[in-house]
C-alpha cells in the first residue's frame, strides 16, 4: 500500500510550472521589486529634496511599472488561452484521426473477410 501511495505522490507531485508562466512570474516579481525600490527611494529622500517635480516623477515611475505588471499578466493570460485553444484543436484532430483509422481498419477487415 505504501508503495502505491509513494508512486501516486511521485507522479502527481512533480508538476512543473510551464515556461511561459515562469518567465512572466519572474518579470512580474522584478517589476514589483522595482516598485518597492521606488518607494524606498521616496522614503529615504530628505524632505529638502522632495520637490513636487521629484514626487511627481516617482509617482509616474510607480504608475508605469504597475502598468507593465498588468501588461505582463495579460500577455501571460492570453498565451494560456491560446495554448488551451491549441490543445482543444489537437484533441479534436486526434479524435478525427482515431475515427478515420477505425474506419480504415473496419474496411480492411471487411475486404479481407470478403476475399476469404
Amino acid at each position: 500500500m505504501k508503495k502505491i501511495l509513494f508512486l501516486f505522490l511521485f507522479l502527481v507531485g512533480c508538476r512543473a510550472t510551464p515556461p511561459s508562466e515562469a518567465i512572466s512570474n519572474t518579470v512580474v516579481n522584478g517589476l514589483q521589486s522595482h516598485v518597492e525600490a521606488i518607494s524606498l527611494l521616496e522614503k529615504q529622500t530628505t524632505p529638502e529634496c522632495k520637490t513636487e517635480a521629484f514626487i511627481a516623477n516617482l509617482n509616474a515611475l510607480k504608475t508605469q511599472t504597475e502598468s507593465m505588471v498588468g501588461q505582463v499578466k495579460s500577455i501571460s493570460q492570453s498565451c494560456k488561452v491560446e495554448k488551451d485553444v491549441l490543445y482543444r484543436d489537437i484533441t479534436i484532430r486526434n479524435i478525427v484521426i482515431g475515427i478515420l483509422a477505425g474506419i480504415l481498419i473496419l474496411i480492411a477487415f471487411l475486404f479481407i473477410r470478403k476475399r476469404v
